[in-house]
């Protein structure tokens, strides 16, 4: 996942001379990020069944040491009156209910990284498509004839990673300047 998070960087950038290429790649990039989405989702599904599972293993054991109090309340060191308050007490504090909520828990934690991780592959995939709009605009402004111009031809690509450069300097910039404040 980590990967793919580092690609999308660089797969999510068109070369405006080689609209050709972009449009050849797009569907496989978009294939790659969507594929990864669904396995997400279906690991997240899949959790959240677990966690329904791991929910009702809790009250189980829940109602389990109900009854077994309530049947020898001697067993579990209630040797006074027997109310609801001390019977819920006793539940809450027994080693196989807390052992149970721990795992309820864990499989919680679990189904919200898996979750985090949907949504990471989700914005990849929304990413992707943004890129097909792109490319489609592109293309129309291509045929349109707005690259061409009969005195002197821009240099796109050159004009794509002076901006790209310059923007990532004046990022630099101000980290430089906020680490100096410091």
């Amino acid at each position: 996942m980590n990967n793919l998070l580092q690609d999308i960087k660089i797969d999510k950038l068109i070369d405006p001379d080689a609209l050709d290429i972009a449009w050849i790649e797009q569907s496989d990039l978009y294939y790659k990020y969507s594929e990864a989405y669904n396995s997400a989702l279906e690991k997240k599904n899949e959790l959240k069944l677990e966690i329904e599972r791991y929910k009702e293993n809790v009250d189980i054991i829940k109602a389990e040491l109900d009854l077994m109090i309530r049947k020898a309340p001697e067993e579990f060191n209630l040797t006074v009156k027997i109310t609801e308050g001390a019977i819920t007490a006793t539940i809450l504090t027994h080693k196989d209910y807390q052992s149970a909520v721990e795992e309820y828990y864990g499989i919680r934690k679990d189904f919200n990284e898996a979750q985090h991780e949907a949504n990471q592959l989700y914005s990849c995939v929304a990413t992707m498509e943004q890129r097909k709009t792109a490319l489609e605009n592109l293309v129309r402004l291509l045929n349109q004839q707005y690259f061409s111009t009969p005195d002197e031809p821009r240099d796109l690509a050159h004009e794509y990673h002076k901006k790209l450069y310059e923007t990532k300097k004046g990022a630099r910039d101000k980290i430089r300047n906020r680490r100096k404040k410091k």
